[in-house]
């Protein structure tokens, strides 16, 4: 179970390293300085 967990935390980052470049303006403008854990939510 936790190789599961690991491997979905892995796949959110990557998602959100690919999303960086066209939505960390809209991240950053909603959630502010809390970008980097409240995006976590939304998955």
């Amino acid at each position: 179970m936790r190789l599961k967990q690991d491997i979905a935390i892995i796949t959110t980052v990557v998602e959100e390293m690919a999303k960086l470049d066209f939505s960390s303006a809209q991240i950053e403008y909603n959630l502010g300085h809390n970008a980097e854990t409240e995006n976590w939510i939304f998955y």
